[in-house]
């Protein structure tokens, strides 16, 4: 596995990371419904494209064919808006390696605060990296009902 920056190329990977997480990884913590709204519309390779073209900065896991197998960012505000995996290298440490990416250049451009709204997949990812849990989430995504975790780390 190696680490890199975001090339746009790796939208149309990025989105099906995303839907095949989502459906795969995500109906262990949510029901039907849930998975169905979360993985609704609103991201796709184009979609992608444009919020990693903002100036966040994105990192993208890949295996020995640089083949994106997981993604991360952060915001220079220090949000993490996602953290995906491939289900197929889910548990492997692969997510891990992509927050400690995340945490390293946060820390490296003066950021003194990393924090993200996890899911129940996530979250556990998040706590071993050392993320604290302010509250639980309760969020209503295309009328149904989902809740995730506000979460932070310090890094002052």
């Amino acid at each position: 596995m190696k680490i890199r920056p975001y090339q746009p190329e790796d939208a149309g990977r990025m989105e099906d990371i995303f839907l095949r997480a989502v459906r795969k990884i995500g109906r262990e913590f949510y029901s039907a419904e849930q998975v169905a709204a979360w993985s609704g519309p609103r991201v796709s390779a184009e979609r992608l494209d444009g919020l990693y073209s903002d100036g966040r900065v994105t990192f993208i896991a890949t295996d020995r064919e640089d083949r994106a197998i997981a993604f991360s960012d952060h915001a220079a505000d220090g949000h993490i808006d996602m953290l995906y995996c491939d289900p197929a290298f889910a548990r492997q440490g692969v997510a891990t390696a992509l927050l400690e990416a995340v945490e390293s250049n946060a820390r490296s451009v003066g950021i003194d605060r990393l924090f993200t709204e996890a899911s129940e997949a996530a979250k556990p990812v998040f706590r071993k990296a050392g993320f604290l849990i302010l509250r639980r989430r309760e969020l209503n995504v295309d009328g149904v009902s989902i809740h995730n975790w506000a979460m932070e780390k310090r890094l002052a």
